[in-house]
């Protein structure tokens, strides 16, 4: 009897929803029991931190900007523009992230980058960037990138000497 094999789409969107990025239906659900440790949510509701006692200067409530209108349409603006603002509660509920220990190596290499690897990008971000003379306005669009065994390559890597 051959195991049963699941499509990639599968794979990925319970990798997706176990890691938090986005929710499985509610007809797919498994009891607790059934969930893996490190998608178990230890949330938990907490204050919110910061003093929102005082009234923050900077904050602009919507109808108070009738002082700027004229004199002849402030007196029939004022009373019809409502003050409203933005509130928050008082509470929050916290999510726990897992470490990056907490994961397998398999998952570890995916989600975050080595160091090798970003030294490697970053090199090669470098040739790029001095290839269009270190200006931003000339950085080359998808559009002027080439098609390279599957995959678009900056023209900086086929031109003999920028």
């Amino acid at each position: 009897r051959q195991p049963k094999v699941a499509s990639n789409a599968a794979v990925r969107s319970r990798l997706l929803s176990k890691l938090g990025i986005s929710k499985r239906e509610k007809s797919h659900r498994v009891d607790d029991s059934q969930r893996h440790p490190r998608s178990m949510s230890n949330s938990f509701h907490e204050w919110l931190k910061g003093d929102f006692g005082e009234k923050d200067d900077s904050v602009v409530e919507m109808g108070s900007l009738d002082s700027i209108s004229t004199a002849s349409t402030a007196s029939s603006c004022s009373s019809s523009l409502s003050v409203r603002s933005v509130s928050f509660a008082t509470t929050v509920e916290v999510h726990p992230i897992a470490k990056r220990q907490a994961y397998s190596r398999r998952i570890r290499d995916t989600l975050w980058t080595s160091n090798e690897e970003m030294k490697i990008m970053t090199a090669r971000n470098c040739y790029e960037f001095a290839a269009e003379s270190w200006d931003w306005r000339k950085v080359a669009n998808e559009s002027e990138m080439i098609l390279y065994n599957g995959e678009l390559v900056h023209p900086a890597h086929f031109q003999p000497t920028f």
